[in-house]
């Protein structure tokens, strides 16, 4: 059996709409509830549009998760980072990410006014 290799992108879209499923919103409600456009989140998801920063930890508190959440290893619809079906470019630029993953959940709280 034959496993997709994914790229970091490819899998920070899988997450997004695994949180906006989670969280029971369409795109078109994911993109009100962040002050987009009605197209944007369809754009996101498929790859043809940017996530800012600033949208990913307000897209993280609307759903309820945090942004580490959006990287980690554990929990994950193609078992992020781990096994060989991952290629070592991700893998760096994942570590990279969850690295500075804290720094993303400061904002987030900074934001939210904790």
């Amino acid at each position: 059996m034959e496993t997709k290799t994914l790229t970091l992108p490819e899998l920070l879209r899988e997450r997004i709409v695994q949180a906006r499923k989670d969280a029971g919103l369409s795109q078109e409600g994911l993109a009100s509830e962040l002050g987009l456009d009605g197209s944007a989140i369809s754009k996101i998801e498929n790859g043809t549009r940017n996530l800012s920063s600033v949208e990913l930890v307000k897209l993280a508190e609307i759903c309820g998760k945090t942004v580490d959440w959006f990287f980690s290893k554990e929990d994950s619809p193609f078992f992020l980072l781990r096994g060989a079906s991952v290629s070592s470019e991700t893998r760096r630029d994942a570590a990279w990410l969850c690295e500075f993953s804290e720094t993303f959940s400061y904002l987030a709280r900074k934001l939210a006014g904790r």
